[in-house]
């Protein structure tokens, strides 16, 4: 079983989905093949995409599905009287929306070659990062937290966590900034790339 990702969006998918029965198989008691998405080869978390007929090895599916983190496709065989225990073929599948980077490197004769991986969504950070302090008294911070998005935009749905740490490292302990209210985490959703500060909270 294949499927090809067409759909350029993070988290849905579409395009052609196509399966070989193996030669010999007793297909007799079988009447359609459904096709699900999975977190597993095993079928874990299934979500059924759409069924086709016995004798039909491909299921197109043109409407973007929303996969939810899965990344598995399986092909089940049915009948009147239910769904096969275990998927007659599965495989995974990667999703075309996620973002990519490509790293370059040279050998000692001066070729070079280049890999493209997925880089987590979840881990893509924002780039230079400023804040000046506007706040006259001691122990309270205020003025404007600003940052560039970075190169590789993460989903529409993905937010910034803007908070106080002891270390660039994030490894001392974490205080949530916030605007008007407290909102732990502050997270201002992707399309705004600043946040106003305003004195109250405490600095260290």
């Amino acid at each position: 079983v294949a499927l090809e990702d067409t759909d350029p969006s993070e988290g849905h998918v579409t395009g052609t989905v196509r399966w070989v029965v193996p030669s010999g198989e007793d297909l007799a008691y079988m009447s359609q093949y459904s096709v699900y998405l999975a977190d597993a080869e095993d079928g874990s978390n299934p979500l059924k995409v759409a069924s086709v007929p016995r004798g039909t090895n491909s299921l197109a599916i043109a409407s973007p599905v929303a996969t939810e983190g899965r990344s598995f496709v399986l092909v089940y065989g049915e009948n009147p009287v239910g769904m096969s225990v275990s998927p007659s073929i599965a495989a995974s599948f990667f999703d075309e929306g996620l973002p990519t980077s490509t790293s370059t490197t040279s050998t000692f004769d001066g070729t070079t070659t280049q890999t493209m991986t997925t880089t987590n969504p979840y881990l893509i950070s924002a780039k230079n990062l400023r804040f000046s302090d506007a706040a006259p008294e001691g122990g309270k911070i205020g003025g404007f937290v600003i940052w560039d998005p970075p190169y590789i935009a993460p989903s529409e749905n993905a937010y910034w966590w803007v908070v106080m740490a002891n270390d660039a490292d994030a490894t001392g302990t974490l205080a949530a900034l916030w605007n008007f209210e407290l909102v732990e985490p502050f997270s201002p959703a992707t399309g705004t790339n600043q946040i106003e500060i305003h004195p109250g909270g405490g600095g260290s």
